[in-house]
């Protein structure tokens, strides 16, 4: 909901002002300390503890392969990012696609969050590693 919000102050004309923009800005700030940290801690509670026969510790390989894999991501969304940017821009709307791309792929994500939510294994701590 904060970035969706935060794509709304940026992509309507109601908040196409300095404070608006300061806004959008704080909320996104906002979204990024609730998410990040908890995909980082995702990643590390998944990760086996001790050596896995025949690699060897695997924790800083788990950590930068995630963090290459979230580069591929965030070139791909950049990339679509500028596309609907464009559109919006050819059609005469301005530079307001990024942000009505991003809020749509939140609310899809928060669409897909509650139906795995319900039906997944959101929650099984058995895949969770314990560490003493």
């Amino acid at each position: 909901a904060v970035m969706v919000a935060a794509n709304a102050c940026f992509a309507l004309p109601q908040t196409a002002t300095p404070w608006g923009m300061f806004l959008g800005a704080a909320l996104l700030g906002l979204h990024m300390a609730l998410t990040h940290s908890i995909t980082v801690s995702m990643v590390a509670s998944y990760m086996p503890t001790g050596e896995v026969p025949g690699i060897g510790k695997i924790s800083g390989t788990a950590v930068s392969f995630t963090d290459l894999l979230l580069g591929f991501v965030l070139a791909g969304s950049n990339t679509l990012a500028g596309v609907l940017s464009d559109i919006t821009r050819a059609q005469g709307a301005g530079n307001v696609g990024c942000f009505m791309g991003g809020a749509s792929a939140c609310l899809a994500a928060a669409a897909l969050l509650m139906v795995f939510s319900k039906w997944g294994d959101l929650g099984n701590d058995a895949l969770v590693v314990r560490r003493a």
